[in-house]
Order: structure tokens, then C-alpha cells, then sequence
């Protein structure tokens, strides 16, 4: 378990059992990716929720259930559910 304070500096010196020392770093590259695929997925998922309350005002017969099923499918694979 590591504590993301050990991350404030530049670098991090985590001792092991065994002998095992590990010298770790924040890579400021991958955490922008990281912040703009979970920006890229999180419009994703509100285009598509614009999209089914467009279809669901449009058609009187249309479930809400089924497109609050579609959406939360397409939450799932997004990897966005525990948000």
C-alpha cells in the first residue's frame, strides 16, 4: 500500500521486506492521459444520455428503463460506473 504523499516530491524511496528497496515516481506524461481519456469517456457517456433523452421525447412509446439500461451498458464498458 503505497501513500500518494510519497508522490509530492519528485521521488520516493519505499523500503521492502527482503532486502527489496523500490524507488518510485508521479509520471506527469501518463497522468494527463489518464485525465483526458476519463474526460474523452465521460463525454462519450453524455453524448449518448443527449441522444436517448432526444429518442425518449420524440417517441411516446418509448421505455425509460430500456434506454437507462443502454446507458448504464455503455457505463460499464467505458469503465465509469464507479464514478
Amino acid at each position: 500500500m503505497f501513500q500518494m504523499s510519497l508522490f509530492d516530491k519528485g521521488l520516493a524511496e519505499v523500503q521492502a521486506t527482503e532486502g527489496l528497496r523500490y524507488v518510485l515516481r508521479r509520471n506527469p506524461v501518463r497522468a494527463e492521459e489518464i485525465r483526458k481519456s476519463r474526460q474523452d469517456k465521460l463525454l462519450s457517456l453524455r453524448k449518448a444520455i443527449d441522444k436517448e433523452n432526444e429518442y425518449l421525447k420524440g417517441h411516446k412509446q418509448a421505455k425509460i428503463q430500456t434506454a437507462l439500461k443502454r446507458i448504464q451498458a455503455k457505463s460499464l464498458r467505458l469503465k465509469l460506473s464507479g464514478w
